[in-house]
């Protein structure tokens, strides 16, 4: 994908969408201030990376982290998918409380398939708020596509089960695996299993 004279954001944003969305990543990424990116000088390390593979094949990579961000609210302009691409990329924030308002936005719409990676990723995490909040809307729905999802990024999904299991052996063991939000979410709405 190629645009003439891209800024540093609309390079890290290109890569964190599909090309069918670049027209709005472009609005988007003009939308956030500067010094998210002045801050965020580390986004092409590949360790940094979260990488991909979407329903339609198209791979995409966003960073792990994004720093710097406290409170920005959704200009008026947007519309529908400006709204998901910046609700999903600041979902990436070093702030859990931000990441939890962001999936939240996400989780109320009608989203399409390209989010799952954003919802996935925040799945394996150690912050039991946003899990919650992710099984609570995911419980609810047919979650059909975004197991399909799980299966096409198969060794992602293994490495996010893994961590999300280290996270409650770290700061939830307390609660018994068996009913760890984190182990339903899994289980019940991404169709993990041991085989």
């Amino acid at each position: 994908m190629y645009i003439e004279d891209n800024t540093f954001n609309e390079k890290v944003l290109l890569h964190s969408f599909p090309e069918e969305v670049v027209e709005d990543v472009i609005i988007v990424a003009s939308s956030l201030p500067q010094e998210l990116y002045k801050t965020n000088s580390k986004f092409g390390a590949d360790k940094s990376l979260c990488r991909y593979t979407l329903m339609n094949g198209e791979k995409i990579s966003f960073p792990y982290r994004i720093y710097g961000i406290e409170k920005l609210e959704v200009p008026s302009f947007f519309t529908f998918t400006q709204n998901l691409i910046f609700h999903a990329f600041l979902s990436r924030s070093d702030k859990g409380i931000i990441r939890e308002e962001h999936i939240r936005a996400i989780l109320e719409e009608d989203y399409p398939d390209w989010i799952f990676p954003y919802i996935i990723k925040l799945s394996d995490e150690y912050v039991i708020e946003i899990l919650d909040v992710i099984y609570y809307y995911l419980s609810r729905q047919n979650c059909k596509n975004i197991q399909h999802f799980c299966k096409l990024n198969l060794q992602s999904f293994k490495r996010s089960y893994s961590r999300m299991v280290s996270y409650w052996n770290e700061y939830y063991r307390s609660c018994m695996f068996c009913n760890y939000v984190g182990k339903k979410l899994f289980v019940d709405c991404y169709g993990y299993h041991n085989s």
